[in-house]
Formats: structure tokens, C-alpha cells, sequence
């Protein structure tokens, strides 16, 4: 009975928008005062959990000619399937949501000519910014395969196949406090996010199977440990 409801509760965008201003309600309490959602039993999650209601393909054209083989500059270790984009026009076109396609070719704000976008990153993050109604800007997206392995050896923390080189991945920048980011995550982009915790910014990234919350450098642990108990409480354990 559990399991039939969440699943039409993830379907069902105006019962879900209920049930995520509900939750978010509570989010000005302090730590130890906050309401959280009840515990519910992990259904088998799975990518369709997200579904987009963009237009696709992405409105954006194909790059042509570019070195995608392994170990080239665009090559994708994840063999998602995710497109590689020319944005060199195109950087100002609008995907929904507020967001346009630059926001998501940006590597510490500097623009990139060529990306790889999800549509379901693109919808995870525009769900977020319409539910919660606060400012969320992109600090990077795509990352190349040859800038992330050029950041691994400089050891910065780059994973060898970062979700960032598929296109599945953000880091966002915003005054949210953690736990009204990470139950908007969870309520509005399902279990299979990813979500990654740093003190100057929040990490998303749309895969296929649950992660736990993890922390950046110097992260506090104390709101760490808040992501990780929203998780469990909007996910099960």
C-alpha cells in the first residue's frame, strides 16, 4: 500500500508540490525542532523515477567532429548516450525552468564551446527552483573528459569518471539551507540523486541507483549528517 501510494505521489506533480510545501514549512526551525517527513519504504529506484517533460531531443545541435574516443578530449567513460552539444551559438538558449543551455557548459563560471547536457539534470534542477522559489545558480556542469583528468592529477577531488563528464552533474551555488535543499531533491528528483555537500556549494547529479550524501574538503559535519537523515526519511533506509 506504501509502495503504490509514493509511486503516485513521485507522479503526480500537484500532489507532490502539496506534499514538498508541507515539508518545507518546517524549515526555519532549529535542528533539533524541525519536522521531517515519515519514514517510507524504499521502492526499486530506478532512472524512471524522473521523468522530463522537456522537448526532446534538447533544442540544441549536435557537435560535429569533435574527438569523443576513449581518452580524448570528449570522450564519455560512463558511455551514457548523453549527446555532446555545440553551444558556441547557442549558450542563451532557453531549456525551462529559468535555466539556459550556458548553465550547464560552465566550469567555475567560465564558459565551454562544447557540452554534454541530461535533460534529467536539467529537469531535477528546474523542479528544485520552481518548488523551493529560491535563487540557485549553476557554478559548473560539464566538465571535459581531458579537464577532469587534468583536475585529478592536480588532486582536486575529480572522480575518474565524474558524473560531470556525461552531463549528468551540477555544482550549484545557493543560500538554501541544507536540509530544504536536500528534501527538495529527494521529493522533486527521486532517490537516484546524488547529492554531494560542500561549504560553497551543493553537488547533484542524476544516475540510476541510491548514493548516500557525501561531503567536500572541509564540509561540516553537522550538515551532513542533516542530508543524510532527510535521505532516509524521504527514501527509507
Amino acid at each position: 500500500m506504501f509502495v503504490r501510494h509514493r509511486a503516485r505521489t513521485l507522479q503526480n506533480p500537484l500532489l507532490l508540490s502539496s506534499l514538498l510545501g508541507v515539508l518545507l514549512a518546517g524549515c526555519t526551525t532549529t535542528p533539533t525542532q524541525m519536522p521531517v517527513p515519515q519514514p517510507m519504504p524504499r521502492t526499486s529506484t530506478t532512472a524512471t523515477e524522473l521523468p522530463t517533460s522537456l522537448p526532446l531531443p534538447l533544442p540544441l545541435p549536435k557537435a560535429l567532429g569533435q574527438p569523443e574516443g576513449p581518452g580524448e578530449t570528449y570522450f564519455d567513460p560512463n558511455r551514457t548516450g548523453v549527446p555532446l552539444f555545440d553551444l558556441r551559438a547557442h549558450a542563451k538558449q532557453p531549456l525551462g525552468g529559468g535555466l539556459v543551455a550556458g548553465d550547464f557548459a560552465r566550469n567555475n563560471n567560465a564558459l565551454v564551446p562544447y557540452a554534454r547536457i541530461d535533460a534529467r539534470l536539467v529537469e531535477c534542477l528546474a523542479r528544485i527552483r520552481a518548488t523551493t522559489r529560491r535563487k540557485m545558480t549553476v557554478l559548473s556542469g560539464y566538465r571535459s573528459f581531458r579537464h577532469n583528468e587534468a583536475i585529478r592529477r592536480a588532486g582536486e577531488g575529480a572522480a575518474k569518471s565524474s558524473f560531470h563528464i556525461s552531463g549528468k552533474a551540477a555544482d550549484v551555488v545557493s543560500m538554501m539551507p541544507v536540509e530544504q535543499f536536500a528534501i527538495a531533491t529527494y521529493l522533486e528528483c527521486g532517490c537516484n540523486t546524488g547529492l554531494g555537500i560542500s561549504p560553497r556549494f551543493y553537488h547533484i547529479d542524476v544516475r540510476t541507483y541510491p548514493v548516500t550524501p557525501w561531503g567536500y574538503g572541509r564540509s561540516q559535519a553537522s550538515r551532513l549528517a542533516i542530508a543524510r537523515r532527510v535521505q532516509r526519511n524521504v527514501c527509507g533506509n
